[in-house]
């Protein structure tokens, strides 16, 4: 009998259907869960924490076999709520919010399709909004039917929806004519609703990363995006109750007047949720109104009688709080109307309800007990440990696995081991192979019910597409081949266990390599090469023109030329000149970049040869460097180094360890070294990538490499504070291999520094990690392999020039956070290669964002927490002026903290000294302006309190906030506003902010933006002068020119083809009304370079505008004209109407200084057809057309002739070849 099938007859044969099942770890909670829902019932775990929920819900999806990001699609919910009091200040998740909208929706209107549920205690404490809210508030919208197009906008507004131009998070919509795209909440996808007038034409889905369409639905619901919603009487009600709370409890009338006001005006003001009963008819609902009922529910509640102590000090603490909150004339509403009775509530819930209670032990109960016989596998990492010290053979280290995985076959036990990566079970397939066991992968999402005989591969609605097998590894049938040692299965668990009634062993990846972390899943979007997006360009914006140099932009405007209207830019020059670019040559427009902010260049005037000779200058220089560079890649590849063997399976095991799954540009940078590593000839390298991105683990990685080959490797670092971070994570990630790590820097006394350097010279130590003291004379290796260079820019001269010398001989591996756009590889990979680490890593565990108004209270509780669970605080306050007198407020709120200051005034020895006291735990605060040195990691520090945060911008938020949220703990990130009335343009900040409560889900930084980090940090102040110039996207395509001209690569000219064609093309402003996004779209049609990409563009414009007007066909057909033009060496065509002594015609003007421009295939096609073709005797081409009426079907005809000379020339070419 299964462990369900035992449960249930328990429970049935109990006179109150409630049994206890005490002691059950996690993960079998989770199994039990995942097994009633196979036997087609529907369990309701109601779990002890937020955390304990949170592991439950991944691994029910474990078990079910689907993702957790798309687990609710499959009938899997989770019901969570926030854990602050409604007497504390603050704004909550709006993704939570939504989220828990969309969960009560559900539960509500589709029972049938719910087939577990998750409940938070605090979900279970809290009401929630009334039912009715689903009647009112919610859209309906069905493909056929007419809609009120502007009644549909306006209830989006009041239901807390934000309009936005893209639609990418859910709570957003967007408009565009006749096309409507939303997000709700409830949806993975977001839809788009395409009308015929009032009529709705079609209803698709699409892609919020591409915007693509994809599957058509024929209706769709709409729920409210916030719990308050401003329709009806809610308003009127709302102020009449507001005023008279206000009176009863004495508020002033201004603060009273400020809140009615904003609720006049649609406002969801800051903390506006502490009010939510009052905007609401009905009393809020308690949890158990919503909670399934039914024969086919099970509970499954964690520890009752916990609960129900829990939720009577919750309450005992609001009152306090509610007293205390109206004694300060601040509105408040009572207790009761935001909190349940814990107990009554429980005792609803589940009455005449199927309950299995799970405490972690049963005392005194007298409730019948059910006792589940199992074991935790959590021993075998210990035993791993002390096998790695013990033993001599390192391919025994994994000894303690092997023994359980042969004793557990031979009782007759299915093992899984649980990996998170595709990798990582490769990796332990690898490592297991030696041993003489029968290991296979499990190529498809495993499913629980293909361990349970009988019950088929699926487990109710929604779980049949989780079973298809796709990799031929694995079959139903065969899970239970006792021949297997153990499947590899691809998921996350928390801990492993082994349940003998089920005759099944889980070992959890982390029980095996040490723990990783749980990354939030979200959708990321790829790394992109450096091109300045027009998109944003404004009017006032500085812009360079390839061939006339730096002008001012004054937008885009219509002009009719020769009867053909089209768009132009207008810019600017020197003297109040105009020009009038067509849109078609936008490729010569570049955005003025060059890293300095604020920097204002000089016109350049029209018509005069300086800009020529800027450039020409300028390219002059990049040849003299690029033929440098040339010279050092050639003299370098002829040097003999050090040649590593190929990874170990020790190495192999190593790499397991790596707590995180590395990213895919980490996964490739790490490649790239060991191959390197692997050649004789001295690897030169450059890891580029922002902090935390994981540039670290690369370089742990060919360091022990090397010291497994038993080489030396010294890793150089330019301050103490990061010698000192680098020192920990090496010592740590290597602490069960025999590779020793040493550090040399001045925070270590003689006698440890001759100690480090004795041993460096007897080849005892392996690594030795410190500032430019190893460089001195004094430090001498016994067999130096490898150097580790990080932040090689921030070394002065005398140092690079003692670096030289280390180049010709030993392999070198630099690392940079100032992030080099791709193509700039082109320009230094003369002197090393490149890797690019540009994937942000996911979320590991999601940084929880708040969003304060300011309050000692809430500093004060914040750096409490923190340092309460032995972590440290980092709290910003930018102002140097003011920064003693806020250190003064924090000691006084917190005295039990240990405070540091530190801000960009200060010596670098000071301020490198309160950065040290910071990371050795002298201090668990840090105050702080923003200048502190970000490339520092400190695990321990996961709170950041930042004061003003509506004074910060979205992108210097985001770095801030980056520094927590590293480690094993949770990262908390509280952003402080004003108490005061804020401006309407702060306001728009904050809701932006609310927006993003979770920065990083769909907000990036551009690895490339280089107005906050300064171009002179990647290639010196020399060419930093040049870059101002000509801007920083231009003196990168010159210098790669240089580097192409030097190998005698071929490379397309940056000309552009001149098209006089009387066809109207443009995109007008009544299909596409913003202007930026009709520039975004000039652009990346110019930058195509297939007709697959511009009709992909095409296809996107129509799935976001409509069915496209003639005139941006017209201009499709152009765009692909223009593309045959360059590749044909044609710097002009001009169109010819047909007259009375000559045909319609097309006149093509050639590049004569293109090096790929061939004389011979032009006249060879002229040959081909003489009655049609001419050379005229300034060597332009005229091609005769024949007449039509339509202007497009001229337009194809030249084009077919533009292919015939491209086809005389390549088959020429591969004739010659």
């Amino acid at each position: 009998m299964s462990l369900a099938s035992r449960i249930l007859k328990a429970v049935d044969a109990a006179s109150t259907h409630r049994i206890v099942a005490p002691g059950l770890a996690t993960p079998i909670r989770a199994f039990l869960a995942a097994e009633l829902m196979v036997r087609k019932k529907l369990p309701v775990i109601l779990a002890g924490s937020r955390e304990h929920a949170e592991d439950i819900y991944r691994e029910l999806a474990f078990f079910s076999g689907v993702e957790e990001t798309n687990a609710a699609d499959h009938g899997i919910l989770f019901l969570g709520s926030d854990e602050k009091s409604p007497y504390e200040e603050y704004s909550p998740d709006a993704h939570a919010v939504m989220e828990r909208l969309a969960t009560l929706h559900r539960l509500l209107k589709e029972p049938d399709t719910v087939r577990a549920l998750v409940v938070t205690p605090h979900a279970m404490l809290r009401r929630h909004v009334p039912p009715s809210i689903f009647e009112r508030a919610g859209d309906y919208v069905m493909q056929g039917t007419d809609i009120d197009r502007d009644q549909l906008l306006a209830r989006l507004e009041l239901s807390g929806y934000n309009a936005v131009t893209t639609v990418e998070d859910p709570g957003t919509f967007s408009v565009r004519g006749g096309i409507i795209d939303i997000f709700s909440p409830h949806r993975t996808r977001p839809f788009r609703l395409d009308l015929f007038g009032d009529t709705i034409d079609s209803i698709r889905l699409f892609d919020p990363e591409t915007q693509r369409t994809s599957t058509e639905i024929e209706d769709a619901i709409i729920l409210p995006a916030r719990e308050i919603v401003f329709d009806g009487g809610t308003v009127e009600r709302a102020q009449q109750q507001i005023q008279a709370l206000a009176e009863e409890l004495t508020i002033p009338t201004r603060v009273v007047n400020a809140i009615v006001d904003d609720i006049e005006n649609h406002i969801h003001f800051f903390g506006i949720e502490a009010l939510l009963p009052i905007f609401h008819a009905e009393p809020l609902a308690a949890c158990d109104v919503y909670l399934p009922k039914g024969d086919h529910v099970v509970y499954l509640a964690s520890d009752i009688e916990a609960f129900e102590a829990a939720s009577e000090k919750v309450f005992a603490e609001a009152r306090i709080e509610y007293e205390a909150t109206i004694s300060a004339h601040q509105l408040a509403i009572e207790p009761e109307r935001h909190l349940v009775d814990g107990p009554e509530t429980m005792a609803r819930s589940l009455a005449g309800q199927r309950c299995v209670e799970l405490p972690e032990i049963a005392i005194g109960t007298t409730t019948p007990t059910v006792d589940v016989r199992f074991e935790t596998t959590e021993s075998i990492r210990a035993d791993i440990l002390r096998s790695t010290r013990a033993i001599e053979q390192p391919e025994d280290v994994l000894q303690p696995l092997v023994d359980r995985l042969r004793a557990w076959r031979r009782d007759g036990l299915t093992t899984l081991i649980v990996c998170h990566t595709r990798g990582q079970a490769e990796r332990i397939k690898q490592l297991l192979a030696p041993k003489n066991l029968s290991v296979r992968l499990h190529g498809r999402p495993f499913v629980l019910s293909e361990l349970l005989g009988g019950s088929g591969s699926g487990s109710g609605s929604g779980g049949g597409g989780a079973g298809i097998d796709v990799s031929g590894d694995a079959s139903p049938s065969r899970l239970r081949d006792r021949s297997v040692h153990a499947w590899l299965v691809l998921g996350e668990i928390a801990a492993g266990f082994v349940l003998p009634e089920a005759n099944l062993a889980v070992v959890a990846e982390e029980e095996i390599f040490g723990q990783r972390m749980k990354p939030k899943r979200r959708r990321t979007a790829a790394a992109k090469d450096f091109v300045s997006d027009l998109k944003d360009l404004k009017p006032g914006d500085y812009v360079v023109h390839v061939d006339f140099g730096i002008g001012l932009y004054h937008g885009l405007t219509k002009l009719t030329v020769s009867g053909v209207e089209s768009d132009y830019l207008l810019l600017e020059y020197k003297g109040n000149d105009k020009l009038y670019l067509p849109v078609h040559r936008l490729r010569l427009i570049q955005k003025y970049v060059t890293g300095e902010e604020g920097r204002q260049p000089q016109l350049d005037r029209l018509g005069t040869q300086t800009w020529l000779n800027t450039k020409r200058k300028i390219k002059d220089t990049l040849l003299k460097m690029a033929a440098e560079l040339l010279r050092l890649y050639a003299m370098r590849a002829s040097l003999q180094g050090f040649a590593i063997p190929p990874p170990d399976d020790t190495f192999r095991r190593f790499e397991a360890e790596f707590a995180f799954d590395p990213t895919p540009d980490q996964a490739r940078a790490i490649e790239d070294v060991l191959k390197d590593l692997q050649r004789s000839s001295p690897m030169d390298r450059l890891i580029c990538g922002d902090v935390g991105y994981g540039k670290t683990e690369v370089a742990i990685r060919a360091a022990v490499a090397m010291a497994l080959a038993k080489k030396q490797v010294a890793v150089l670092v330019p301050t103490t504070v990061l010698a000192a971070q680098h020192y920990q994570v090496f010592k740590e990630r290597v602490a069960n291999y025999p590779v020793s790590v040493g550090i040399v820097s001045r925070f270590q006394d003689k006698d440890e520094i001759k100690e480090a350097l004795t041993a460096l010279k007897e080849g005892k130590l392996d690594i030795i990690i410190g500032t430019h003291r190893i460089l001195s004379k004094d430090v001498n290796f016994r067999d130096l392999g490898l150097l580790v260079i990080d932040e090689e820019h921030r070394f002065g001269v005398t140092h690079k020039e003692k670096l030289k010398k280390y180049r010709a001989t030993v392999h070198v591996l630099s690392m940079s956070a100032t992030p080099i756009p791709r193509t700039l590889n082109m320009g230094l990979i003369g002197v090393r290669d490149l890797s690019m680490i540009t994937t942000p890593p996911e979320d590991r565990l999601a940084v929880k964002t708040e969003v304060h108004k300011f309050s000692e209270e809430t500093i004060r509780e914040s750096i409490l927490k923190e340092i309460r669970r032995g972590g440290q605080c980092f709290v910003v306050h930018n102002r140097v002026s003011s920064i003693g007198a806020f250190k003064r407020m924090l000691e006084r709120l917190v005295p039990e903290a240990r405070i540091g200051v530190g801000h960009g005034q200060m010596g670098e020895e000071d301020l490198e000294q309160v950065m040290v006291d910071f990371m050795t735990k002298k201090t668990n605060v840090l105050l702080s302006t923003t200048i502190i040195e970000s490339g520092v990691d400190i695990p321990n520090a996961n709170t950041i309190i930042i004061n003003r945060a509506d004074r910060f911008g979205l992108a210097q938020l985001y770095q801030l906030r980056g520094r927590v949220g590293r480690a094993k703990a949770r990262g908390f990130a509280h952003f402080l506003i004003p108490a005061g009335n804020l401006s309407k343009q702060a306001r728009r900040r904050i809701a932006v902010l609310q927006r993003f409560t979770e920065l990083g889900a769909g907000f990036q930084v551009a690895s490339h933006d280089l107005e906050i980090r300064g171009a002179g940090n990647i290639i010196g102040k020399q060419q930093s002068g040049s870059i101002a110039q000509v801007g920083f996207e231009l003196y990168q395509t010159l210098l790669a020119e240089a580097i192409d001209e030097l190998k005698g690569s071929e490379r397309r000219s940056m000309k552009e083809p001149e098209l006089e064609f009387p066809l109207p093309s443009l995109i007008p402003d009544k299909y596409i009304a913003a202007p930026g996004e009709r520039l975004s779209y000039y652009q990346r049609l110019n930058a195509a370079d297939t007709d697959e990409a511009i009709y992909d563009l095409l296809q996107e414009m129509s799935d976001l505008y409509g069915t496209p007007p003639a005139e941006v066909e017209n201009l499709i057909e152009l765009m692909r004209l223009k593309q045959r033009l360059g590749r044909a060496s044609v710097l002009g065509l001009q169109y010819g109407p047909a007259t009375k002594s000559m045909p319609p015609r097309v006149v093509l003007r050639f590049d004569q200084d293109d090096p790929n421009l061939n004389g011979a295939h032009v006249v060879q096609f002229v040959e081909q057809n003489k009655h049609r073709r001419r050379l005229t005797p300034d060597g332009r081409l005229v091609v005769h057309l024949v007449p039509a009426e339509d202007l497009r079907e001229m337009l194809h005809q030249a084009m077919e002739q533009v292919e015939q000379l491209l086809r005389v020339r390549y088959r020429s070419a591969a004739n010659n070849a």
